[in-house]
């Protein structure tokens, strides 16, 4: 699929999503009650059930665990390509928030390059809208290296890391490069609220240079 056919697919359905009254996750519930019961069942008679029926069950039960565990690795699989793809669907904040909410692995999940979901967002000027809330969710959850990812090398400038690379990034088309200001501006003062962009940065990975330039310096107003 071309990437403009893929952002086409993305966009016709980015503004929506399946909500928690779906029908599998009413069947889920009422899977999860059983199962529960059962359980309940099982510690109550332990010791009793005969060896010849608890070893099938104990078959059955283990293929089921495997069975849930698969499930949720590729539920954070998915979560995470999902994450990696927000630079062609450009999802709203609180859908990504939700994705986050619900897959907090998929914050670290490595696509085929070897890249983290806050790695590939710089790769392209929409992505770097998403930077501030990978960077904020996976830094309180302790995930992404130091400031969860934000100090990571951009793919594009590896000897550059993302912090680095939203005050240096320009762009020589003049409408690309108002679009990717705006977006950098955003980021800049989100990344500052949370507190994961601070006063000692400036010495640490040697921005006063890049302050000096008239476009950085729109970006730390």
């Amino acid at each position: 699929m071309s990437m403009s056919n893929k952002k086409r697919k993305c966009d016709s359905g980015n503004q929506g999503g399946a909500d928690l009254d779906h029908p599998s996750i009413t069947k889920l519930d009422g899977l999860v009650d059983k199962i529960n019961k059962i359980k309940s069942r099982f510690n109550s008679h332990r010791g009793k059930i005969p060896n010849s029926l608890q070893k099938t069950l104990d078959d059955h039960l283990d293929t089921f665990i495997r069975s849930c565990e698969n499930f949720m690795e590729d539920s954070n699989n998915a979560a995470g390509e999902w994450l990696h793809d927000t630079i062609y669907e450009e999802p709203n904040i609180a859908n990504v928030r939700k994705v986050i909410d619900l897959f907090p692995d998929a914050l670290v999940h490595e696509n085929a390059d070897g890249y983290i979901p806050i790695q590939t967002n710089p790769t392209k000027r929409i992505g770097w809208s998403y930077i501030p809330i990978l960077a904020e969710e996976a830094s309180k959850r302790g995930m992404g290296a130091e400031r969860g990812g934000l100090l990571l090398p951009n793919p594009l400038t590896p000897s550059s890391n993302i912090l680095q690379s939203l005050l240096l990034i320009y762009y020589k088309s003049h409408s690309e490069n108002k679009d990717v200001e705006s977006r950098n501006i955003r980021a800049m003062e989100a990344l500052r609220n949370a507190n994961l962009f601070i006063d000692e940065d400036f010495a640490r990975f040697n921005l006063l240079g890049a302050a000096s330039y008239k476009d950085a310096q729109k970006r730390l107003e």
